[in-house]
């Protein structure tokens, strides 16, 4: 098996779907390990008082990367004057604009994400206590 194969099956099995609001449906990557240690020595740091901050900064910026595709978001949903509910299809530079536009749905993604995240951790830790 090539590299590039292994590395794109390897992200692959980390995929899944979330809907929110029974009408718009995003599709993401769950962060590795190392990507979710990398977010959080990166954001997080005790010597300033914003810890807190530094964790929720991590969360965002994990589901800006992780978010890797969507359906059923509408141009009205970004631009609630819009003329139609024209489908706006996936585009990374658009995922910010989404998230800061429906933060409903943001929030729901990340705490999913979150629960997921400790999930995983939970398996892990458990199979090493085996």
């Amino acid at each position: 098996m090539e590299i590039k194969d292994l590395i794109e099956r390897a992200k692959k099995a980390r995929e899944y779907t979330f809907t929110c609001n029974g009408s718009r449906t995003y599709t993401l990557r769950l962060p590795s390990e190392h990507e979710t240690r990398v977010a959080y020595l990166t954001y997080i740091k005790d010597d300033d008082g914003g810890k807190v901050a530094g964790w929720a900064l991590a969360q965002r910026k994990m589901l800006e990367q992780s978010l890797i595709g969507w359906d059923g978001i509408t141009m009205q949903d970004i631009l609630p004057d819009a003329p139609a509910p024209l489908p706006i299809g996936f585009h990374a530079d658009m995922v910010p604009i989404v998230l800061d536009t429906l933060d409903d749905d943001a929030c729901e993604l990340s705490n999913d994400m979150a629960a997921r995240l400790t999930a995983r951790n939970k398996k892990v830790e458990d199979a090493v206590k085996n």
